[in-house]
């Protein structure tokens, strides 16, 4: 019979009907798997009326509520008072987590700008499958040109770096020492450029083209 419900149940996935879905699971008294497919169609509070007093159950509901949020609002609705909020009152870990999937929105969107702030104001997730976001902002943010480059940009990304650098070293993070020696060198860079801001920002320019 389980097997039958989960055939039929993911047929009725693929074209939509999360509900109907969900109400299968429930018929074989599967709590999870009808939470799971009312998470994917959107209906949080039947999800979490299911859920009851079932602490793994409402974590789950919270987070793919927290997805949700971060996929389907506009961004200027997003952070800090809705996701990021909801995140913090799970703990630091979800809180970490959301950050880095607020910023790698932002990375996607093109704006470099708003992921080195979000990451500078809400923190670093050491986990390894962030590196690449993380370069790949560093890196877009140093190639700017004169008209695009801001010192607030600039010293979010020398912060968000210099954190990153930090939980490497008093976390178990696994990290390859070539890949470590990349985001020393991109914080040495990032970190460069502040001085060079601040000299061009009082009018010392031969100060600020000896500071490049």
């Amino acid at each position: 019979m389980n097997h039958v419900v989960a055939t039929v149940s993911q047929r009725l996935i693929s074209i939509d009907r999360f509900e109907a879905a969900a109400e299968l699971h429930e018929g074989i008294d599967d709590v999870q798997g009808a939470v799971k497919c009312y998470c994917l169609g959107g209906m949080f509070d039947k999800a979490r009326a299911l859920a009851g007093g079932i602490l793994s159950l409402n974590k789950y509901v919270e987070e793919r509520y927290n997805d949700h949020l971060l996929e389907h609002r506009n961004a200027d609705e997003l952070a800090p008072s809705e996701v990021h909020e909801l995140a913090s009152q799970q703990g630091p870990v979800i809180a970490l987590q959301y950050a880095a999937k607020h910023a790698k929105l932002k990375a996607k969107q093109q704006d470099f700008v708003a992921a080195a702030s979000v990451l500078a104001e809400h923190g670093i997730d050491p986990h390894p499958g962030n590196f690449d976001m993380y370069k790949h902002v560093a890196k877009q943010i140093l190639s700017f040109s004169e008209a695009e480059r801001t010192e607030k940009a600039e010293s979010d990304l020398a912060t968000v770096l210099h954190r990153l650098l930090e939980s490497l070293e008093v976390t178990a993070t696994i990290v390859g020492t070539g890949e470590k020696q990349e985001f020393e060198h991109l914080y040495q860079a990032a970190h460069l450029l502040s001085p060079t801001n601040k000299a061009k920002a009082a009018g010392l320019t031969e100060i600020a083209a000896k500071t490049r």
